[in-house]
């Protein structure tokens, strides 16, 4: 176990060695302060006088007056100028007028966090609205999608004719009918476009008076209120969200939403909830002055 005497002798060897000089102790008439040169071993916490070979070591029974950091993060002993992190003086954290903590320990100490940029707010605007909406109903996704569709109602209808077995005109066009009313029709352009014009500017006008129902990104807030347009939403009689009926035909499925780029059904569910958490109430009434209205 190293001793007190040990870590003289060190500082004693050490000095022979690389400053070619002989320590001579003054122990009666010297007494220890922060002016002082110390040598610090490197094995433990202790440090020899340079001058009096007095041997001080930090930590608990450090007698030393520590010297306090700035900001009350800690404190550091005066001849070795090894800092104590785990301070028990560190009492509350600092705050900047924004709210964030301040106090960060780097590698070498206390460190102050950099200031964040703030990011400049998007906002989103009609053009981008109709842009993102005529891609959902009416353009390349929506070909993608409605081929799906079709094929998976072929499937269906051949399913359907083996277990059925028609064997006159009216049962085969009885079958047909029903499988191809899943498939939404096809919508000219014009149509399309009339139909997102007026829907992307109540949902302008809306997310311009509410700036808390732009839920994430650009793409994601038009997919949610369309996909809450063609559904509709009403409590008690009160209607929500009015329920755009030929916007509903032109809306791809659910299950299908995962086609659309940069959109998914959890993305849209997520803002779907905060959605109601903004526009009811903790009595479960709706809020009138919330209320999305075309």
């Amino acid at each position: 176990m190293s001793t007190a005497a040990d870590a003289v002798a060190r500082c004693v060897a050490w000095h022979k060695l690389h400053k070619q000089t002989v320590l001579a102790a003054d122990t009666l008439c010297h007494t220890c302060t922060p002016a002082c040169n110390h040598w610090v071993d490197t094995r433990t916490r202790r440090s020899v006088c340079t001058k009096s070979l007095h041997v001080h070591e930090c930590g608990d029974g450090c007698t030393a007056e520590r010297v306090v950091l700035p900001r009350n993060e800690g404190f550091m002993c005066p001849y070795t100028h090894i800092v104590f992190k785990d301070a028990p003086l560190v009492q509350t954290p600092l705050f900047n007028k924004d709210g964030r903590c301040i106090n960060h320990w780097a590698k070498h100490g206390p460190q102050a966090r950099k200031a964040v940029r703030p990011r400049a707010v998007r906002v989103l605007t009609y053009r981008v609205c109709v842009r993102i909406a005529m891609g959902m109903v009416h353009g390349k996704t929506r070909s993608s999608i409605r081929e799906v569709e079709v094929s998976r109602a072929t499937k269906r209808l051949r399913k359907a004719m083996k277990a059925a077995a028609p064997s006159t005109f009216a049962q085969y066009a009885a079958v047909v009918t029903r499988h191809t009313q899943s498939v939404s029709p096809t919508t000219s352009e014009a149509d399309a476009t009339v139909l997102v014009a007026r829907v992307c500017r109540a949902i302008y006008n809306y997310t311009s008076a509410h700036p808390g129902c732009v839920f994430g990104t650009h793409d994601v807030t038009v997919a949610t209120w369309l996909t809450m347009l063609s559904d509709g939403m009403q409590h008690e009689g009160v209607e929500v969200v009015p329920c755009v009926q030929q916007l509903r035909r032109m809306m791809p499925p659910p299950s299908l939403m995962v086609m659309v780029p940069r959109v998914n059904c959890r993305a849209i569910s997520v803002a779907r909830r905060k959605f109601l958490k903004y526009v009811y109430a903790p009595s479960g009434l709706p809020r009138f002055n919330r209320v999305f209205t075309l």
